[in-house]
């Protein structure tokens, strides 16, 4: 393998997350990154996101998806970076002090090294085979990021009448991607009895938008032979079935971490949040290898994987520096109602982490909950919160508890809720 092909750093994934790491990663002296990006731009997600509200925490301004896609871009390229796009990686393997990288692209297949390498992979959203929607299978089923980009990149529009499924945030902005289109919204098809996004964010689009937004109601039936024609949902409460006229139906969130390359690299996978398992540096268990953005844990807004990409680059950098200590790893275990915590390593004793590090999910609307973490018998940390809900982030302040108890042993970490009488 030519001289040419080894790098310092790569990245995998050109988004938010990986374009941060990979800028931070080059700022260290004498370092060599590259980036593989499987589409035919850098950018990520935010690429065929059209609307404002990306780089608020890491860029500290408002930018439409396109503009923040190009800023992060930018930002990597001034800082010496090289991307690759539409090249595909394989496969990471690992031997020495090297990490082998394989990849297909136009140019063939190919082979680089690199001593570490950073994953990015982001995250996916279900389809509606996966969500096991009942029915025909028409024309006209999308879900979101396949909507963003058909009107955003290709300029085409999909329909006329659409319907969304799903109430998490990227339902609204599958919303205003439809109203961008010229296309009418039908209505929002939610089974909980809640909307997943922000009561006041549901409130306001559904008058702005003029959509209704059916709560505690799945679809039963999609009708249509070549093309969607209608649904039919069944609202759960009463058993009563509608049938609403539509050519699009749009199946959005429930996201999931794209970790095809770390199953196929044999990365150590986390099964509650089913993503990569790594530890407050973002390494995984395999050395010299590190985890970044929504592969550790479903979707994330842009800039908050943005955040994590720039701590992986910082440890990435230490690692080369061989200040990156093999670490005492404790692994974090969550008991029902929660069904994860993101990432599922603490590195013991804990050090300068930042507090946007760790989020967990609860299966479950919860009220008046205190959430405690006890390690070695003794409660190293605990907090009431008034509401959890699914689908939202609930950020865990790991940097400050302590670990009172022997961190060398083999034992966990137990994060529980506490429920109110």
């Amino acid at each position: 393998m030519s001289s040419a092909t080894h790098w310092d750093i790569i990245v995998v994934g050109g988004g938010p997350a990986g374009l941060s790491a990979a800028m931070v990663a080059a700022k260290r002296p004498g370092t060599r990154v590259l980036v593989f990006e499987r589409e035919e731009a850098a950018g990520g997600i935010p690429r065929h996101c059209d609307h404002t509200g990306w780089g608020l925490r890491d860029l500290r301004w408002s930018y439409s998806g396109p503009s923040y896609a190009r800023r992060l871009t930018k930002l990597a390229v001034d800082a010496g970076v090289h991307i690759l796009t539409d090249t595909t990686v394989r496969k990471v393997e690992s031997s020495g002090e090297d990490r082998i990288v394989h990849t297909v692209s136009p140019r063939g297949i190919q082979s680089y090294t690199a001593s570490a390498v950073i994953l990015a992979t982001g995250c996916r959203e279900s389809t509606r085979h996966s969500l096991l929607l009942p029915g025909k299978r028409p024309l006209g089923v999308f879900n979101t990021g396949t909507l963003q980009q058909f009107v955003h990149l290709k300029r085409i529009v999909p329909g006329t009448v659409a319907v969304v499924f799903g109430s998490e945030h990227v339902a609204f902005s599958a919303v205003m991607t439809l109203n961008k289109a010229g296309m009418k919204i039908a209505a929002m098809v939610e089974p909980d009895g809640y909307p997943h996004s922000f009561l006041p964010v549901s409130w306001s689009f559904e008058r702005w938008y003029g959509f209704r937004l059916l709560l505690n109601c799945r679809i039963v039936n999609i009708h249509g032979n070549h093309r969607l024609t209608g649904i039919t949902v069944e609202d759960t409460t009463t058993n009563r079935r509608t049938d609403l006229a539509c050519d699009t139906l749009i199946v959005s969130g429930a996201f999931k971490p794209e970790i095809t390359l770390a199953v196929e690299s044999n990365l150590p996978i986390d099964p509650a949040a089913d993503s990569v398992l790594a530890d407050s540096f973002l390494h995984t268990e395999r050395k010299g290898i590190f985890a970044c953005g929504n592969v550790l844990h479903g979707a994330e807004t842009g800039d908050i994987a943005a955040l994590e990409g720039r701590w992986a680059g910082v440890q990435a950098g230490r690692y080369l520096d061989n200040r990156l200590s093999e670490p005492r790893r404790v692994r974090i275990e969550c008991a029902a109602p929660i069904a994860w915590i993101s990432p599922g390593n603490v590195i013991a004793p804990i050090l300068d982490i930042p507090s946007f590090l760790y989020t967990m999910r609860v299966t479950r609307r919860i009220r008046n909950a205190t959430v405690v973490a006890r390690f070695g018998g003794e409660t190293v940390w605990k907090k009431r919160y008034g509401t959890l809900t699914p689908h939202r982030r609930i950020a865990v302040p790991v940097h400050t508890w302590t670990l009172g108890a022997d961190p060398g042993r083999n034992d966990m970490i137990r994060l529980s809720i506490e429920e109110a009488a």
